[in-house]
Formats: C-alpha cells, structure tokens, sequence
C-alpha cells in the first residue's frame, strides 16, 4: 500500500487475544502506521473478559479524560502497571477517529477513553464512510496484532 488508507477495519486477533480490552488495543495498535491522519479505525474485537488485569481496569475505570491522564504522565510520582498501554492507545486516538466493537466493555468507558462505540461492525463501517466519503480506501487487517502493517513496502522491499 502505497498511501494510508481513510479507514482501516481492525481485529483483536480472535480467541484468545481479543478476551481484554488490553489486548485489543494492539489490534489498533497495528492500525496506526496505515490509516491517515484524521482517518477513522475501527476496532473489532469480543471482549468477553473485560478490560483486562485489575490494574489496567482500574486505571481505565479512573480515567475518566485521556489529555488528564496524559498530564499526570509528566509527574514522576505517577506510576500504573500497564499505563504504557493507555499511552499507545492515546497515540492511536490522537491520528484517527476511533470506533470500537467490544462487547465486554461498557460504552461509557469507551467514549471516557475518547473511543466511540458502535453497535455492529457494519455501523462502525457505515459511520466511517459517511465521516470519510464515499469514495475512501479501507483497508482490513482481519489478525491486528500478528500483522506488521507499514506503508510503501512491499514483501518484496525487504
């Protein structure tokens, strides 16, 4: 792929990686590089444990604003297990819109998380299209975190 694409559809991996929240963040994790700036990711993934360890879920359950958390980031007493991982995800929705299909965690924790959930896959597409046009390259990576997913580089650069 030579340019980023406007949308990407992206996995947790399927079982058992997408059982948390916490992994499922490596689904869009693997978006970042090849969705546009200003472009939208959708996020597929069950879920079906929740959002992941109990310091993890405690941390996302207390952020209640992503930019607030990022502050306390600066203060070097300010430590969490696994904050890395809200970092990264920050990062992921800081470049696209993010849309979200997780079943195993509330909506209201998704949209504190500035995620925007959906209902189905197929809303998450439709909203996506109709934020970046008709005419918009979607990209699906169908195993996010497996994937390596890098523009301009072909299995035959390497």
């Amino acid at each position: 792929m030579d340019e980023p694409a406007d949308i990407v559809l992206v996995s947790g991996a399927g079982y058992p990686l997408d059982t948390t929240f916490y992994q499922a963040i490596k689904g869009m994790v693997a978006a970042i590089d090849v969705v546009k700036s200003d472009g939208s990711i959708i996020l597929v993934s069950e879920c079906s444990d929740g959002i992941g360890g109990a310091e993890f879920t405690d941390l996302v359950l207390n952020t209640m604003n992503m930019s607030d958390f990022m502050e306390k980031l600066y203060d070097p007493g300010f430590f969490v297990v696994d904050q890395w991982m809200l970092e990264v995800m920050y990062k992921v929705t800081k470049k696209a819109k993010t849309f979200c299909y997780c079943d195993g965690v509330e909506d209201s924790v998704l949209r504190q998380l500035s995620l925007e959930p959906i209902s189905s896959p197929e809303q998450g597409i439709r909203l996506a299209l109709e934020r970046q046009g008709p005419s918009a390259k979607l990209l699906a990576i169908p195993e996010g975190p497996y994937v390596l997913a890098v523009n301009g580089v072909s299995i035959f650069d390497f």
